[in-house]
């Protein structure tokens, strides 16, 4: 199970996204603050490895539907290395924690 915790237009992840109720879970929260208006959102990942390939698809809808100027921190390496794989490193700006 994940925690996710909002701070202005933050969204913290700590622990794995694995189930249906941890992608929604996050995917409320960023759908909270773009609903309220929010033009930037940083995703920090503390200490994921991964990340589901619903909860890709619902960033780049943000991104490119929503307009939404979204970033990624990553506190594992891992996750960096996984989204660079994927050619996603640039399209979400990621950076390292």
């Amino acid at each position: 199970m994940v925690a996710v915790s909002v701070e202005e237009n933050s969204v913290k992840i700590k622990g794995n996204i694995k189930s249906i109720d941890d992608y929604l879970a996050v995917k409320n929260a960023l759908q909270e603050l773009a609903d309220k208006g929010a033009r930037s959102i940083d995703v920090c990942f503390t200490d994921s490895v991964s990340i589901t390939s619903s909860m890709i698809g619902f960033m780049l809808k943000l991104i490119n539907v929503d307009k939404i100027d979204l970033r990624i921190l990553a506190g594992d390496k891992k996750l960096i290395a996984l989204l660079e794989e994927l050619e996603l490193h640039g399209i979400f700006r990621v950076s390292e924690l």
